[in-house]
């Protein structure tokens, strides 16, 4: 990847300048390429060829070991990853609270991890994605480390907002928006990033997506999830709601896709009720303008909260299908 393959964040990541500071924090709305610009900075600190950030050679030995994701002076760090870590972790258990954390036996690996001298003679690069799933622990030992980092040493810590970070950290750290680029400019991207067989779903990918256009790329390109989502939208145009069967068809859904499509639904069915237009369910005007002629202001927010809640706890080892079927006996009567 190279810079101009992130139009949107190229300004931001050329207003550095060529000097990186020991701590970068970059934040955005999600599915706006925070990782891949993180990546894409890492990679030029590292390359032996770059004269300038975010835009390595990617031909010399460094890039080559960076792409192949074998480059020992580069290390990312994510919720993601390393489980045993996690359940080693002195806070309590992520698997009793169905949220992944960064734990603190990732991050006193990481200050082992910056204590010894780069192999490759150039710098070391850390990226911290997301830096806001840190519990107490971690941050807290995060924070030692970005006290008195070595001068060869460069964490780049990842978030959707600098609020969400703990602030002795946050303050520690240059701070880097990634801004959100127009609608005309994201589907400009999309038609050359997406499939072309796709491209009927462009704009609506987009606006599901909150105008995210890394987002948007993978979900415009999953068929299944627009066939299905057509399907729970013929369900919610019934008078009565069949829940079992809403529930079984979100079932098929990944939880952050079935969270988008009724958030969606409600923000834009609020947004009728206050006077405005619909802003993401461009395709299904007539049941969004349904819904805020027949449902109260005060039971959808009500809902709302339901589906936050569900949000938050996606990744509980709870029987999805029973939490959406009590979801959905809550839906908001006409």
């Amino acid at each position: 990847m190279q810079l101009n393959d992130l139009p949107w964040a190229a300004q931001s990541i050329s207003d550095l300048g060529n000097t990186l500071p020991n701590s970068l924090l970059i934040y955005g709305q999600s599915g706006i390429g925070k990782r891949a610009a993180s990546k894409l900075i890492a990679q030029s600190i590292l390359c032996s060829e770059n004269q300038n950030l975010g835009t390595p050679c990617g031909k010399c030995s460094d890039c080559d070991l960076f792409l192949a994701e074998t480059h020992p002076d580069f290390r990312l760090i994510t919720d993601e990853a390393d489980e045993e870590a996690n359940e080693i972790d002195t806070a309590a258990s992520t698997k009793k609270s169905g949220q992944k954390n960064i734990s603190i036996a990732m991050i006193r690996g990481l200050s082992e991890y910056v204590t010894i001298k780069p192999l490759r003679d150039r710098a070391k690069v850390i990226v911290i994605d997301p830096a806001d799933s840190m519990n107490a622990s971690s941050a807290n030992a995060l924070l030692k480390v970005l006290e008195e980092p070595p001068i060869y040493a460069h964490l780049i810590l990842i978030t959707r907002s600098p609020q969400m970070v703990l602030p002795t950290i946050a303050s520690r750290c240059l701070k880097l928006k990634i801004n959100t680029p127009s609608e005309s400019a994201a589907i400009q991207w999309l038609k050359v990033h997406a499939d072309s067989k796709h491209d009927r779903y462009l704009q609506l990918a987009l606006r599901l997506s909150g105008g995210a256009p890394m987002r948007a790329v993978e979900l415009c390109e999953d068929e299944q999830f627009f066939v299905i989502r057509e399907d729970i939208f013929g369900e919610l145009d019934q008078r009565v709601l069949d829940t079992f069967r809403l529930a079984e068809l979100c079932e098929k859904l990944e939880p952050a896709q079935t969270s988008a499509i009724f958030n969606t639904l409600l923000l834009d069915v609020m947004c009728v009720q206050e006077g405005g237009g619909i802003q993401h369910n461009i395709d299904q005007t007539e049941i969004v303008e349904r819904w805020a002629n027949s449902k109260t202001g005060k039971d959808l927010v009500h809902w709302s909260d339901d589906w936050v809640e569900f949000s938050r706890s996606a990744n509980h080892p709870l029987n999805k299908r029973l939490t959406l079927e009590a979801i959905f006996l809550k839906t908001p009567k006409s």
